[in-house]
């Protein structure tokens, strides 16, 4: 459905929302200003706030979450916190299925071109119910920080799936992203004002893909044969686009 009312849109640019949004009433202008004032932003993501169903204030915003967790606001992916121009609708469309849906793809896409920015201004109320399709940490009501953070990828990464299965999807999806990026060329250098940004974009995704393939393949070796190539590729840096120590102790020990 997102996917279909983007390809509609006809504006210069695209707001997406939700049914449960309580927009402010300078949010468009805000936002407006901002891809005025720089040709080179393509995607703008900005800050919300959390509100419980019945609309009482928590005090909480989306990014203060996502910083209390220990993790950047190139996080916050969520949907109804995007505008996006126009232009991006070629390289966007069609959505991939992946574990983020359209506004993670979105995020996603607008990251590794570098034309993605995020602005700290709370333009809307996040509205916090049990229907939300959204339930990440960082929209809860309450308060959280690395503890859940931690919690969350050990439950979710060593219990509910193993890390080689992790791996496989990881894989996949950055080859999805490396096989769009390489079809739009034309289409990316024609709206980037740097030349060099797509160049730079394709050597970081396959510096990214090179490390996931380095991984998969100690987590394929057996339990026993495992330490060495962990060790050498934790001194080597290469767990720094995972979990750091967490992800090393994971693959020691977990099939």
């Amino acid at each position: 459905n997102f996917e279909k009312a983007i390809f509609k849109c006809v504006s210069d640019l695209i707001f997406l929302s939700d049914q449960d949004d309580i927009w402010h009433k300078d949010k468009i202008k805000t936002v407006v200003d901002y891809f005025n004032s720089d040709n080179r932003v393509m995607l703008i993501v900005h800050d919300a706030e959390i509100v419980t169903a019945d609309g009482v204030q928590t005090g909480l915003t989306v990014a203060n979450q996502i910083i209390a967790q220990g993790l950047s606001t190139d996080q916050l992916l969520l949907g109804c916190c995007m505008a996006f121009r126009a232009k991006l609708k070629p390289i966007i469309i069609p959505v991939p299925h992946l574990t983020h849906g359209h506004d993670g793809w979105i995020n996603t896409i607008g990251c590794h071109l570098k034309c993605r920015k995020f602005i700290p201004e709370i333009l809307q109320k996040y509205r916090r119910h049990s229907a939300n399709t959204s339930t990440q940490r960082f929209t809860s009501t309450q308060k959280v920080n690395l503890f859940y953070s931690l919690k969350d990828k050990v439950y979710d990464k060593s219990l509910k799936n193993s890390p080689l299965s992790a791996s496989v999807k990881r894989l996949n999806n950055i080859n999805i992203v490396v096989d769009r990026i390489t079809s739009r060329r034309p289409h990316i250098e024609s709206i980037l004002s740097n030349g060099d940004v797509y160049s730079t974009t394709l050597a970081d995704l396959e510096n990214i893909r090179q490390n996931y393939i380095s991984r998969l393949n100690i987590q394929k070796l057996p339990l026993s044969k495992r330490l060495l190539p962990c060790a050498r590729f934790y001194m080597t840096g290469g767990y720094r686009l995972h979990d750091g120590i967490l992800s090393l102790i994971r693959d020691i020990f977990f099939k």
